[in-house]
């Protein structure tokens, strides 16, 4: 067989086409109206490249050239694209060694970088940048027939994890399917884009860890897996979380798994360099992930001292950069400090939220601090306290009043921004809680009355958090009484005394009379 037929030349182009086209997105239905195939030689006409960017696309090659090609995923909007013509390639006059020369460009490519100003030694002349629209569509219109290089230069604001390779298409390029044997002007390309998703931090459910300062702060990092290139392996999942420095971790084991299996200890590590969380996959791990899966991270920690605690982690899947933008400063390395490389992309921000109390039993008479008054202490799911709170909420713990009648709580859970299923059932800054007496000091009066108080983030007591519980003293019969109805008693007391002093005078006094009579 002769190889220089011009018949097999076309015959690969149409392959490489479909390769290169391959590469890619989707096309939705009803794009831009393309001018149809024509038959016959090449000829000297302009023609244009139409590239069509969609995320994720559920297709594989050969895709359609002409335009038609069946929707598969969302348009990516601010992509931009350069089309370069390569020098030294004649499709007219130049024969079966102008269609070697290209096919023979379509297999390196792939290897072509932005800042290239040549391929395989032809020079490049690159057409100004432009950058996707709305649809996912960008045209390079006014093309004269040749070769050219296109490639993707920027992701704009998408969450792209692999960019398109860079590919070399024609213009014009072989039809394919009914119209195979004519000529496309118009060409329709598809660089596929895989998108990836950024990692999340969440917070596990508070009431069930505990709500005083020092209980359990439960945490979670998650990443999906994102797809890589066909031929590409996982080669890297690792997650840094720095704490804030209000937080201590706990010695609690630090848990790994995807989507919802634990992994076995022989496909991760996991520990703690100072109060910095370093996790990785062993290669063991690696070779298990597919994209889709979602590997977390889970651990523990404390929280120091009250008010709002701030944290995010990192996470690296084979240094794929899911948003470029402007973030947050990454944390330290402990495993490299001076030459830290890529930390990977950060989690969004989640809040954890403390408040200091104020409370105090004392004297209903003096004001004076009352120790050994004991309480339970109850938590309510609101912001703000209920008209009635008896048997509104969850007791949290018991307390006795200390010297000075200073009931001691280091401080108590205010609400964070723990999601579920895209709520934030606890995303409040004030919450609700209240005291019940349930033994008074010697000699008072036990006061089982709920005493409501609101709890705000913060290192100092706010006013709605602090609360003085008065107590009475007992009344002992026997004793001197001191209160209204004791003076009453001792008015009366009084007032007959003086009747009977005064009668029994009245009566001397008239027995004196008689006697002087007789």
């Amino acid at each position: 067989m002769n190889r220089n037929d011009p018949s097999r030349g076309r015959r690969l182009l149409a392959a490489t086409a479909a390769f290169t086209v391959g590469l890619a997105g989707v096309l939705a239905l009803g794009a831009t109206a393309n001018a149809a195939p024509v038959s016959g030689p090449i000829t000297a006409q302009n023609g244009s490249i139409t590239i069509h960017k969609h995320a994720n696309p559920g297709f594989s090659s050969p895709q359609n050239p002409d335009g038609t090609q069946g929707a598969g995923g969302s348009p990516l909007q601010g992509v931009s694209f350069e089309v370069c013509s390569i020098a030294g390639i004649d499709l007219i006059g130049g024969g079966n060694a102008a269609w070697d020369a290209v096919n023979a460009l379509g297999g390196v490519a792939k290897d072509v970088k932005n800042t290239d100003t040549t391929i395989s030694g032809r020079a490049l002349a690159c057409k100004p940048v432009q950058r996707t629209a709305a649809d996912g569509t960008t045209t390079f219109a006014g093309l004269p027939v040749g070769a050219y290089l296109v490639r993707e230069t920027d992701k704009g604001a998408n969450p792209i994890t692999q960019t398109a390779a860079p590919f070399v298409v024609t213009v014009p390029t072989p039809a394919i399917g009914a119209d195979a044997g004519k000529w496309l002007y118009d060409v329709n390309v598809y660089p596929k884009n895989q998108l990836g998703d950024a990692p999340v931090k969440n917070l596990a459910d508070q009431p069930t860890n505990g709500v005083i300062l020092g209980d359990k702060i439960g945490f979670t990092v998650s990443q999906k897996v994102p797809a890589i290139a066909a031929g590409d392996t996982y080669k890297k999942f690792r997650v840094l979380d720095a704490l804030d420095p209000a937080l201590k971790h706990t010695s609690d084991a630090i848990t790994v798994s995807s989507s919802g299996t634990a992994l076995v200890a022989a496909d991760y590590t996991a520990s703690w360099m100072g109060e910095t969380l370093v996790a990785s996959l062993t290669p063991s791990g690696l070779a298990k992930i597919k994209a889709g899966d979602t590997i977390t991270i889970g651990f523990t920690a404390t929280a120091l001292k009250n008010g709002v605690i701030t944290n995010i982690a990192w996470a690296n899947v084979n240094d794929l950069v899911i948003d470029s933008t402007n973030g947050p400063t990454p944390p330290t390395d402990p495993e490299n400090p001076t030459n830290p490389g890529n930390p990977g992309n950060p989690t969004n921000v989640v809040e954890t939220r403390w408040g200091a109390v104020d409370l105090k039993k004392v004297n209903a008479a003096t004001n004076e601090g009352l120790q050994g008054a004991k309480f339970d202490l109850y938590m309510v799911n609101a912001a703000t306290c209920p008209a009635t709170l008896a048997g509104a909420g969850t007791k949290v713990g018991s307390y006795t009043s200390g010297a000075g009648g200073v009931v001691t709580v280091p401080g108590l859970w205010v609400g964070d921004t723990r999601t579920v299923n895209g709520a934030k059932p606890y995303d409040t800054n004030t919450r609700c809680y209240y005291l019940v007496e349930t033994a008074a000091p010697a000699g008072f009066v036990t006061d089982g009355t709920p005493r409501g108080f609101v709890v705000h983030p913060g290192a100092t007591a706010h006013a709605d958090a602090t609360k003085a519980i008065p107590n009475s003293q007992q009344l002992v019969p026997g004793l001197p009484l001191t209160g209204s109805d004791g003076q009453l008693i001792l008015l009366i007391g009084g007032i007959a005394l003086l009747i009977a002093a005064a009668g029994g005078a009245l009566i001397l006094r008239r027995r004196s009379g008689t006697d002087s009579a007789v």
